[in-house]
Formats: structure tokens, C-alpha cells, sequence
């Protein structure tokens, strides 16, 4: 390996919603083109690596978040290979504090730079655990609806959890 290819025991560190990108680079005594691979490569979902240039290139999201190890490895397909280990970790954000990853909100359309979007009181991390709740079973769906349509539509969280009848299966909301 040479130049700008990422050295043995790298940690390479992105933020969710970033693009990691990287070449690697390798010359061979003898003049054989060389071969790359990238040993983990599938569980890097969307990643993408060109064994024949060593083109690297990965936009993360909030599923992606974590440490992944992977093996960057290189052959002129005479003799073993030689490899790098490396570690990607994905950072998550979350900018406005709301426990809910930057780009989690942009996916389902609430701001990730306000903890409550839509200014009701309700952090939007809050009305996510609501809707999720409730939506998982028609029963639940009705039970809070009904919740609702007995004069409860400007109800604040708090009310809300301190309704006995806002219930998620067995449990209180809170």
C-alpha cells in the first residue's frame, strides 16, 4: 500500500449523514496490476468499493450508527495479500437534544435543529413514542383516538401522561 490509503489499525471517524470516501493505492515490484478487496464490505449497507481502483465511498444515516472492522487487503493474484485492519465508526447526532438522530428527523420530516417542530409542547421525540405506541395495535389506535375526541386535543404531555386511560399495552406512557 501507498499514499493516501488509510494505515493499519486506522480509525476512521464520519457523523451520520456524512460521505466517507478514501483511495486505496498500492504499486507491485514487478509491474502486476493490483487487486483490492474489502473484507466486511457487507455490513456496510450502501457502501460501495471498486476492487480494480480502490475507490471507496459510503453516505451514512441513522442506521448506520456504530463501529464497524473491516479488512483492506491488496494482491497482484501471485502472492498473499497484504491487509490493513481498519475501524469506521459512525457518529450519531443529534443537534437539537431531543434523542431523536439528525437524520432519523429529516427522513420522517420534523426539524433536527428544534426539539418540538410543530411548537405544541410536545418534544418531537415524545410525540414519536406516542404515534409508536399506539400505532401498534388497532385496539391501541382507537383507545387513543377516543383519548382525543374526549376534548383532549390540546392537551399538553404532561396531561397526557398523567391520563390513566393513555395507556401502551399494560403500561402507562410514562
Amino acid at each position: 500500500f501507498t499514499g493516501t490509503t488509510p494505515g493499519e489499525g486506522d480509525m476512521l471517524v464520519i457523523d451520520e449523514g456524512g460521505t466517507l470516501e478514501f483511495q486505496a493505492v498500492a504499486m507491485d515490484a514487478d509491474g502486476d496490476t493490483p487487486v483490492f478487496g474489502l473484507d466486511g464490505l457487507a455490513q456496510l449497507k450502501g457502501a460501495n468499493f471498486d476492487a480494480a481502483t480502490g475507490e471507496f465511498s459510503w453516505t451514512t444515516d441513522y442506521t448506520h450508527v456504530g463501529e464497524y472492522d473491516v479488512a483492506l487487503n491488496v494482491t497482484d493474484n501471485k502472492s498473499d495479500p497484504i491487509e490493513r485492519n481498519l475501524r469506521i465508526t459512525v457518529n450519531r447526532l443529534d443537534t437539537d437534544g431531543d434523542n431523536l438522530s439528525d437524520t432519523f428527523e429529516e427522513e420522517i420530516g420534523t426539524d433536527p435543529t428544534k426539539k418540538d417542530t410543530d411548537g405544541d409542547t410536545i418534544s418531537d421525540r415524545d410525540e414519536i413514542d406516542i404515534v409508536n405506541c399506539f400505532s401498534r395495535s388497532e385496539d391501541k389506535r382507537s383507545e387513543f383516538q377516543s383519548t382525543f375526541q374526549v376534548g383532549r386535543s390540546s392537551a399538553t404531555l404532561e396531561e397526557l401522561l398523567a391520563d390513566d386511560r393513555v395507556t401502551c399495552g399494560d403500561d402507562h406512557v410514562a
